[in-house]
């Protein structure tokens, strides 16, 4: 799957277009950074690789309801 071109870095963006780590996504959502693996596998997140490492959008990242359960495999 073809990793997304990030968006501009343009100042009149919205509030919320902070990047976070896989792992800041997952404590985020509470649940655990494989689990974000998964939703962008699944195309429920978006990765966006920048400099050889994934990242994800913030606001991206709260629209997406946490998985009933422990949050081990959503």
């Amino acid at each position: 799957m073809p990793t997304p071109t990030p968006p501009s870095d343009d100042p009149s963006r919205p509030p919320g277009y902070d990047w976070l780590s896989p792992t800041q996504a997952a404590d985020r959502l509470g649940i655990t950074r494989r689990a974000v693996y998964r939703l962008i596998d699944r195309g429920v997140l978006v990765g966006y690789r920048i400099d050889g490492q994934i990242r994800l959008l913030a606001h991206e990242v709260d629209t997406v309801a946490p998985p009933p359960g422990d949050g081990s495999d959503p």
